[in-house]
């Protein structure tokens, strides 16, 4: 990429797969805040069945990875 003129780097994410229903990304979400997890940003991946993949950025993936490992 960088010889054609383009950027990159690296990011440290978290991958967690959520149900297509209401509410359910608002409870990992607010799992997260309880911890003290800052989110710097986030995208849905759609899945092809009833899911949604949710690539999370936040300021603390150690610690985001184990909220959602108990979870």
């Amino acid at each position: 990429l960088k010889a054609s003129g383009f950027g990159a780097t690296l990011t440290d994410v978290v991958r967690v797969t959520v149900p297509n229903t209401p509410g359910s990304l608002c409870a990992i979400l607010r799992d997260l805040a309880d911890a003290g997890i800052s989110i710097e940003y986030l995208y849905n991946c759609p899945t092809h069945d009833s899911t949604s993949a949710i690539i999370l950025k936040t300021d603390d993936t150690a610690l985001c990875e184990k909220i959602l490992s108990e979870r």
